[in-house]
């Protein structure tokens, strides 16, 4: 990944909603004006919270209602992928830097994953994707549900890192809200290089990161490193990808394998 000293112009920005007065005020999660949330969960059917607005209890930043976390300086040691974890072992730290549907069920059902995750010491906060040619709703809502799950599992006594995604200029208006300054955050450098426009757009969505937080130490993970104008911002800790590299040599040998049987038939 190369760095480049050149910003792109960001797109004219989106109207935001304006924020509640005084916009300084964190706000309390709470049920809807003029309502009991313990009344009302008690004539709900099942799943009448599906979007999770009233079973977390934790303070909010008053723009979007994105909750706001504690964070952690811990730094791992070791870093293994979520699939990777069972209920009987225990690992330094936890990422969720792999596809979506892998762990999509610990939004669907957070509490049934409880002991599995409490056997980490350090969690990072599910990746949820976020992509440049998405509607920034769509983006919004993952950001939200990372920050979510990342409050809960604080609530629960653990220590989780951030995960900072964002895409474009037209996201850093929301991408780093709830995350503290001056504490570890976790960050993916896989598909960070795929395109010209995708190495412009991760590094300056890294150095704004860096400007706006001030963080204890950067947590990438991934095969590529940061351009040494990136890496001069912050600490950083490297994290390989095992599980990746693993699936490939499995993929290059099952195909020499085969290519050897197709010699030997013939074909």
């Amino acid at each position: 990944m190369e760095a480049h000293a050149e910003r792109i112009e960001s797109p004219e920005p989106l109207r935001e909603p304006t924020p509640p007065e005084p916009a300084s005020e964190l706000q309390l999660a709470a049920s809807s004006p003029g309502s009991d949330p313990k009344r009302a969960r008690k004539k709900a059917p099942g799943g009448y919270d599906a979007l999770k607005i009233e079973v977390l209890d934790c303070v909010r930043e008053p723009l979007w209602g994105i909750p706001m976390l504690e964070g952690t300086c811990l730094v791992p040691s070791e870093l293994a992928c979520w699939t990777e974890s069972t209920r009987g072992r225990s690992l330094d730290g936890i990422h969720f830097f792999t596809e979506d549907y892998r762990f999509e069920r610990i939004w669907n059902a957070p509490a049934r994953y409880r002991e599995r995750l409490s056997k980490a010491s350090v969690l990072c906060g599910p990746d949820f994707s976020v992509y440049r040619d998405w509607p920034r709703a769509a983006n919004l809502w993952n950001l939200y549900r990372s920050r979510w799950l990342c409050a809960l599992w604080e609530s629960w006594g653990l220590s989780v890192l951030p995960t900072l995604t964002w895409a474009g200029p037209d996201t850093w208006s929301f991408c780093y809200l709830g995350v503290p300054a001056g504490v570890t955050v976790a960050v993916s450098t896989v598909g960070a290089g795929e395109d010209e426009t995708s190495r412009r757009w991760f590094a300056d969505g890294y150095a704004e990161a860096i400007r706006r937080l001030e963080p204890h130490c950067v947590v990438v993970y991934g095969k590529v490193a940061l351009p040494a104008a990136l890496e001069e911002l912050a600490p950083v800790r490297y994290f390989g990808t095992p599980r990746i590299d693993a699936m490939h040599a499995r993929g290059v040998v099952a195909g020499a394998e085969r290519a050897g049987q197709l010699r030997m038939e013939g074909t």
